[in-house]
């Protein structure tokens, strides 16, 4: 009975150890596995055009910037594309800037920074502030415009009157300075001895120095 007991007790210490003995095997193997994973993916290397994304260990295309953005930061095996916004305050002036944003357009910027502002102030107490302010300036806007007719009206209008003015005035010049050729009647034989006669009468009263002084006067 002695002998059996000392067997089973002998039986059990060797099942516990070759059980430890699995569990440390198993255990080490995992280790192995999982470092030779972290290895496998220290070693992954990314081609062209694509990146490595920390979150699955996995190559993926890189990012492309869209309209009215430009590469900040070009992409790399290690960190996706960076944009940045063509209108913004302080822009980094690369190649690719010049190359997307050098011809924007100025209304196209007005436009877009208006309704972000719009956007903005959409639920806000300022969006009723922002709506008057631009009531206010269209409506100067539009007083400027009609001013700006009105002057230029006026402009012409006494443009119109200046050259009738001259017109008049070279007109008048030219009357007042018209050459009139006056033709002598024809006197018949009688009247011209009328008038002869006329004269000798003047002169016998006047006296020859009186008539000769009526002829200067004359």
């Amino acid at each position: 009975m002695r002998l059996f007991c000392i067997l089973l007790f002998t039986l059990f210490i060797f099942g516990v150890q070759c059980k430890f003995t699995d569990s440390s095997s198993e255990s080490f193997e995992h280790r192995f596995d999982s470092s030779s994973s972290i290895e496998d993916d220290d070693d992954i290397k990314c081609p062209k055009s694509t990146f490595l994304l920390d979150v699955d260990n996995k190559c993926h295309p890189c990012s492309i910037c869209g309209p009215d953005l430009y590469e900040l930061e070009e992409c790399t095996p290690e960190s996706d594309t960076v944009c940045d916004w063509c209108f913004s305050p302080t822009p980094t002036k690369n190649n690719d800037f010049k190359l997307k944003c050098g011809d924007v357009d100025l209304k196209s910027i007005f436009r877009i920074v208006v309704k972000a502002q719009r956007d903005e102030a959409i639920g806000d107490d300022s969006y009723e502030i922002f709506a008057a302010e631009e009531a206010l300036a269209a409506k100067e806007a539009k007083r400027w415009a009609v001013a700006a007719n009105v002057a230029k009206f006026g402009f012409y209008f006494l443009l119109i009157i200046l050259i009738v003015i001259v017109i008049r005035y070279v007109r008048k010049s030219k009357q007042a300075y018209r050459t009139i050729t006056l033709t002598p009647p024809m006197l018949n034989e009688h009247d011209s001895k009328d008038i002869i006669r006329a004269a000798d009468h003047i002169r016998q009263k006047l006296g020859k120095k009186g008539y000769d002084r009526l002829e200067e006067f004359v």
